[in-house]
């Protein structure tokens, strides 16, 4: 066990914690979360119709829903140590999660719509249920990248090379084609057929999202049940220098979400309301004066 690496992760820890804090004080104090952005309209008007959107999402969340009560209920497998691993240990399977959670959101969010007529709304809003809506959308953006990028190029490639024919078998399966690419189909037709848009400065939630899990990695390896990941193993000589790329891949793929998001409203020639968002950063900049 390498101590100095334990301590190495533990300082650049603490850094990205203070620098989380520090950037959503200047976020918020610069007025830069954009939650003008957030309306009924922004969470359910369709580029091409409301009713493909609500129909796209309806059978999306039905199916995602079904694949990831399928998938949890099998057994998780081991980790390189051999010990048995829960579904719900793995971040993928929170991913997927946090992407059903997402869908069953959206497709309330169209039907809401439609029943109450107001997808044409763009006030502002500030429920609860609506601004987490437009927060998982953008988490979702760049999990499903970052989760499929990270199995194929990093954990499929390590299976094979370490001859590890169970985690070979956990990979190449109808449930982690699912997990594992299907995801990016799903946020990709999603990303089209929706007006959603992503805020650089959301990126923060993602960096809330990747403690949350790192957290969990710890308690569990503290309760003597292993890592999950290898390159999260905190005794290795180069445990900064993988935690260090987790985090700037969580960045970067979160960004390619927001430039994706961003192509999509010039192709098909979807503006922000500006007027919207004067009047409520006017009203924004009064109640913080």
């Amino acid at each position: 066990m390498s101590s100095g690496s334990i301590a190495a992760v533990w300082i650049l820890i603490t850094l990205s914690a203070i620098g989380l804090g520090f950037l959503a004080f200047v976020f918020k104090r610069k007025h830069l979360f954009h939650w003008e952005r957030c309306s009924r309209f922004r969470l359910s008007a369709g580029s091409f119709g409301d009713m493909t959107l609500l129909i796209y999402r309806v059978v999306c969340a039905g199916y995602i829903f079904g694949i990831w009560a399928w998938v949890v209920s099998l057994p998780g497998g081991v980790n390189q140590e051999g010990q048995p691993i829960h579904a719900f240990s793995f971040y993928t399977i929170w991913n997927f999660t946090m992407l059903m959670v997402y869908f069953c959101l959206a497709a309330f969010q169209s039907l809401r719509a439609r029943i109450t007529a107001t997808s044409d709304d763009k006030t502002p809003s500030s429920a609860f249920v609506d601004r987490t809506t437009f927060a998982l959308f953008e988490i979702c953006a760049a999990m499903v990248l970052l989760v499929d990028v990270v199995l194929w190029s990093v954990l499929y490639p390590h299976a094979i090379k370490s001859g590890n024919q169970a985690a070979i078998d956990g990979i190449l399966n109808f449930g982690s084609y699912n997990v594992h690419g299907a995801n990016l189909l799903f946020m990709a037709g999603e990303m089209v057929l929706s007006q959603m848009v992503v805020v650089p400065s959301h990126v923060l939630f993602v960096g809330v999202w990747l403690f949350a899990y790192g957290i969990y990695s710890w308690i569990r390896a503290a309760d003597h049940r292993g890592w999950v990941y290898f390159f999260m193993d905190t005794t290795q000589d180069y445990a900064a220098v993988w935690y260090a790329g987790l985090m700037l891949m969580h960045g970067a793929f979160y960004f390619c979400g927001f430039l994706f998001a961003k192509l999509k409203m010039k192709l098909l020639r979807q503006e922000y309301d500006q007027d919207v968002e004067v009047q409520f950063l006017m009203a924004e900049s009064e109640e913080t004066a």
